[in-house]
């Protein structure tokens, strides 16, 4: 990586992990502006197959989840979904799930068929996570 893209890329995941922690403490929506950016940065600097977008993905999914914007959350969830499957070795799905199960308990009620499915989805592929 050369400097300007690994500047990128630390600053980026950096936003992605500060990003996290401001839906965890209740400021999701300045966790969603913080979240696109370091996203972006993130493609910047690695290209959007790479993991760690799938990771960015998933935090600007779980961000967007607790401010109830649930069909973009959605749209992001399936980003983070196809990049990280496509890393399954390296056993990194499990950030994935953290962030689907985030979006499964706020909808919570909205959809109780949708839910349901998704835990079973959920249930069936953590088995499938090798050890």
């Amino acid at each position: 990586i050369e400097s300007d893209n690994a500047s990128a890329q630390f600053i980026g995941l950096a936003q992605h992990f500060l990003a996290e922690g401001l839906v965890l403490n209740g400021r999701p929506e300045e966790g969603v502006a913080l979240a696109q950016e370091g996203l972006s940065k993130i493609k910047q600097a690695m290209g959007d197959g790479h993991w760690h977008v799938g990771f960015a993905h998933s935090s600007l999914a779980a961000a967007l989840s607790a401010i109830g914007n649930h069909d973009e959350a959605e749209d992001h969830f399936a980003q983070a979904r196809e990049r990280l499957e496509a890393h399954q070795p390296t056993g990194d799905l499990e950030r994935y799930f953290d962030a689907e199960r985030y979006l499964a308990h706020a909808r919570r009620g909205a959809s109780s068929t949708k839910i349901e499915a998704a835990k079973v989805r959920l249930a069936a592929e953590e088995a499938a996570i090798p050890e």
